[in-house]
């Protein structure tokens, strides 16, 4: 398996388990359900229409996981994610 970012952002370890939560969270944002947030989004997100809270919320979800999957160590868990982005806040 080649490790693309694709892959190491939502496909090993715990990237199943964080994306589903952040898709969660962000559907929340976006009023709408989770199953509408592509994860091509991590890479490209298409926020143009979205109002700017929305959009620097859900901006800020994006980074977030991105800076922590990228991490060295990928025996990270999801809880280890949620303390992450708490203490970004």
């Amino acid at each position: 398996m080649h490790d693309t970012i694709q892959h190491r952002l939502i496909e090993c370890g715990e990237g199943p388990q964080i994306w589903q939560w952040t898709t969660q969270k962000i559907a929340l944002i976006l009023r709408t359900i989770p199953t509408q947030i592509p994860s091509q989004w991590l890479l490209r997100p298409q926020c143009a229409l979205w109002p700017p809270t929305r959009r620097r919320a859900v901006m800020w979800i994006l980074a977030n996981v991105v800076l922590f999957r990228t991490r060295p160590n990928q025996e990270l868990t999801l809880r280890d994610f949620i303390a992450f982005t708490q203490a970004n806040k």
